[in-house]
Order: C-alpha cells, then structure tokens, then sequence
C-alpha cells in the first residue's frame, strides 16, 4: 500500500488559475500560537482557521483547537497565555487529525492565507511537517501577497511599501473577531489563533473594499472602516515619545520616559511634567550579575522589587490606554522585547519620525541616519551649553544615573538633547540645507568606498584565478612529466622484457643447438657401433 503524497504547489504557479474566479475560490485564513520559537519546527499551542470567499466576509466555517504541550517558554507565553499541559487538550497528534479531518471537508487545492510578511515562516513549516501524513493539495501566501495580487489584477496604481505598513497598522488596531472561549477567560492582550485569522480576513476585505472599486461585496455591514492616520509634523500635531534603557536582553527595561509633545511653529511643545510618564525597574532576569552597579543602585531605591514592578507596570499601562489611538515614537528599543502593550497606539520609528522632518525642512534625496542623529544630538548639546543649562541638565537626569557612573546615559538627559537638537534643526534652513551637502558627500564617499572594495575584490578574484590557472598548469606539468616519467619507465621495462625474451631465446637455442649435436654425435656412435655388429656377424 503507498503512502500518501501531500502536494505544496508554489503561490506564482497557482495564482494564473485563482484569478480566473478569485471571488468564488474559498480561502482559508489560518493562524498558529506556538509553545516555543526556537525549535526548527515549532511546538504548537493553538490553531485557528478562518474560511471564507472573497466575495462575503461572512464565515463559511472555522476550525479551532488547543494542543495539549509540555510547557510554553515564557516569550511565547506572553503572547498567547495559553497553559495547555492539562489532559483534556488533544494531543498533537490528535489536534493535528482533527485539522487535517477539517481540511478534508473542501475538495481540490488548498489555499492557505497567513499574515506574515513572507512566505516560510513558523506557520508554514508546521503546516508541511502536518501535511506529511496526508494526500492534501495546498498553496500559502501571505496576506499581503493576497491584497497585491487583486489590486494588481485590477490595475490599481499603489505603493507596496506604503500598502504594507499601513495595512498591518490596520491589523494591530483591528479587535472586532470573537476569540475562542479559552481565550474570553484570559487577559484581553493575549492573542488568540481563531480571532488572529479572523482579523487578517477582515484586514484584507477592509483594505480591498478601501482600494479597488472594481470589487463586489456581500455583506458590506460586516467590513470594518478601513483608516489608518497619517503621521505628520504639521503645525497642531501631537504625538507620544518613547525612550527605553534595557540591559539588551528581553523584558530588561530598567528606565522608560513617555511624553506627549506637540509640533508648533518649528518647536516640540512639551506637556507638563505631572502628565508625562518615568518609571523604573529592576529587571529580574539579571539577578545582579550583569551591570551590578546599576542593579545595585536600582535595588537599593526600591528594595520591595515585585511591588514596585507591579505599581511602575500599571502606571506604564495607564499612560498607554490614556493615550490610545496616538502615534508613538520608539527612541531605540524593540517594542517586542518590552512586557508592555503598545497595541493601541500607532506605532512610529525614530527613523521614520526624522525622515519626514527632514523632508519637511526642505531636505532631499538620499537620507543617511547617522549623519542626522549625530547631527541632532551635536545641536542638541550645543543649545544646552550656550544656554549655561549644562548644569542644569543634571535635573534631566534620574537620582540613579546620578549615582552611577553607567554606560547608557538617562534617558530623561536624552529626551532633551534630541527635543532642543530637532528644535533647533527645524528653525534653521540653512542646517538643512548644508545636511543635505554632507549626506550627498556621505554617499559619494560610500559609493567610491564600494567602488574600490569591487575594483579591489575583482583584482583579488583575478589574481586567485590565475593563481589557479597557475597552479592548473603546474598540475599539468606535473601530471605530464609523471605520466612521462611513467611512459620513460614502462619503455626501459619493455626493453628490459625484450631484452630478457632475447636472451631468454639465445639461451634456449643454444641449449637446442648443443642438443642437437650431443644428438648427431650419439647417432654417429650408433651408426659405429651398428657396422661393427655386423662386421662381427659376418665373420662369424
């Protein structure tokens, strides 16, 4: 009996055949929580599928199941909050069944959408090693790849950088989906596979219903209003800025500072001190055997670590839900490595934010940040020293920086440099303008630095192929006088046998020769003695 032989079918050589009735063709939405994300295939918790057409955002089914695992490491636990080691879960390989079982329900091919930025990811590589044990035929594409495909169909002119993040800022604000009836019992900011693939449906009738006319929906009611705010640094604007010092490891932030500021007249207008947010905390994962003088400082001002945490993480949490539905500037930290939900607020990078200030401020082409940072925090610290407020930035800085000779300066100090080196840069044309000349040499620079590093990495492949070809030949040679040497040495052996054959052959004849007379001599004799036999008969 053979076994079954799943078949994946790459989404470039489905996609001809999907357009031909793409508002028919039934799609799932799927989405995974896993119990680790180091394995090369993920333990998985959760699977929630979503299955629709993409003519009506109404459900056609779904599929849910938690997987009973071991334990979660505590990253993904933080995710998802799923605690999954109890026997009343499913197996995998019974949660597993019961999604291949689920499949099976839909004849032909399979497509599969995830929201991911490509293909290959954790998702896809559970659902191979799945399918193994299967005869299903299936295609993944990422939901980003479903939105192009259909706005390219219709011609719609876009931006897919710009589509991109916009599309997955939707996504982050989307909560409309009902989640599975574990994850109601849980903290709101858990995420659940069922609502996840739920959501990334809705994402992508929302952004299609927004961006190409051309398209015919059932059941509108249920698409939620596609909008995104745009982010700008227009006379009135306000957004939150965020600075973070962590040890450099995950959930390691020992000093956060938020603050809403609004753009006016070339200045970052700051809010009063009482409103903005700066707290502590004393990360457990160090234990004090990293940074120890920090640490040490930091356990010393609040030696009941876990109430202070507690309190610092509501009041964090606090300022976030107050200022929900406001962009945040991330100052240099990775919002994944922080145990803070950012999830209701637009998200915006240092970079991006300096980008369009500088496009504002009359700067082109090519944008180099680390001539802009440097720049920004030269200004910065200009302003502070001719205002005589060197001094007085010791009031920016934290009682435990002040303490503390440490590699990371406060962050209370950074705030004030870059907001006085951006003012300061915003004012001034002529900063911009000479940025923009320093960016161009930058640039050129880099180009010639490239140029020589190819020029120079063309000249060494050159020599190391004629040092090949040398050696080649050198190889040749050497081969060739071998095999000379050999052909040299098997000729005096052909001689050598010739040779011996010869003497061998003169020897033989010699001895035949002396045979041949000791023959005739012993005839001779016989012939003597035969006549005088018969001489003797005579007589007698």
């Amino acid at each position: 009996m053979s076994k079954p032989t799943p078949q994946y079918l790459k989404w470039t050589d489905v996609e001809p055949t999907f357009l031909q009735n793409f508002q028919t063709s039934i799609l799932h939405f799927i989405d995974f929580e896993f119990a680790n994300s180091y394995n090369a295939i993920p333990k998985t918790n959760e699977i929630g599928i979503s299955t629709v057409s993409l003519s009506n955002p109404a459900e056609h089914d779904s599929f849910h199941v938690i997987i009973r695992c071991k334990k979660s490491d505590k990253y993904t636990f933080r995710i998802h909050g799923i605690n999954s080691n109890s026997l009343i879960y499913p197996t995998p390989g019974v949660g597993f069944s019961q999604f291949i079982d689920y499949m099976s329900k839909y004849s032909g091919l399979k497509i599969f959408v995830v929201k991911d930025e490509k293909v290959g990811g954790g998702d896809v590589k559970v659902m191979n090693s799945i399918f193994k044990t299967s005869d299903i035929q299936y295609t993944i594409l990422t939901h980003h790849m479903l939105i192009s495909c259909i706005l390219h169909h219709f011609n719609v002119e876009f931006d897919e950088f710009s589509i991109k993040g916009e599309v997955n800022m939707f996504y982050k604000h989307l909560h409309v989906s009902e989640k599975c009836e574990y994850h109601t019992k849980l903290d709101k900011k858990f995420h659940c596979a069922l609502s996840d693939a739920r959501n990334t449906a809705l994402t992508v009738f929302a952004s299609l219903k927004a961006l190409c006319n051309e398209l015919v929906f059932h059941n509108t009611e249920l698409i939620p209003f596609y909008e995104v705010p745009k982010f700008d640094m227009s006379d009135g604007s306000s957004f939150v800025l965020c600075f973070c010092n962590t040890f450099g490891t995950r959930n390691s932030v020992y000093e956060i500072l938020m603050e809403e500021v609004t753009y006016q007249n070339g200045k970052l207008i700051e809010c009063e001190k009482d409103e903005m947010c700066f707290e502590h905390f004393v990360p457990p994962q160090v234990k004090g055997q990293a940074h120890p003088e920090i640490y040490e400082k930091l356990t010393s001002a609040y030696p009941d670590v876990e109430n202070h945490n507690e309190k610092a993480f509501e009041n964090v949490s606090q300022y976030l839900k107050d200022h929900s539905g406001m962009y945040l500037v991330n100052f240099g930290f990775v919002y994944k490595e922080t145990d803070f939900d950012f999830s209701e607020m637009y998200l915006k990078t240092k970079l991006a934010m300096c980008k369009i200030l500088y496009a504002q401020c009359g700067g082109k082409g090519k944008f180099s940040d680390l001539i802009f940072y440097n720049k920004i925090e030269e200004l910065g610290d200009a302003i502070l020293v001719s205002q005589k407020e060197k001094e007085k930035t010791k009031e920016f800085v934290c009682n435990i920086h002040k303490k503390t000779e440490f590699e990371k300066s406060c962050v209370c100090e950074v705030k004030e440099k870059y907001l006085r080196g951006l003012e300061e840069f915003a004012k001034h044309r002529e900063i911009c303008e000479q940025l923009g000349k320093d960016m161009k040499i930058f640039f050129e620079e880099v180009r010639k630095l490239k140029e020589k590093e190819k020029k120079k990495w063309e000249e060494n492949k050159e020599k190391k192929l004629q040092i090949s070809e040398q050696k080649k030949e050198e190889e040749k040679k050497s081969t060739f006088q071998k095999e000379g040497s050999k052909t040299k040495e098997k000729g005096q052996q052909k001689t050598q046998k010739r040779e011996s054959r010869k003497q061998r052959k003169l020897n033989r004849e010699k001895i035949e020769l002396r045979l041949l007379k000791d023959l005739q001599k012993g005839n001779t004799d016989d012939d003597i003695n035969n006549e005088e036999e018969k001489s003797t008969d005579k007589k007698e």
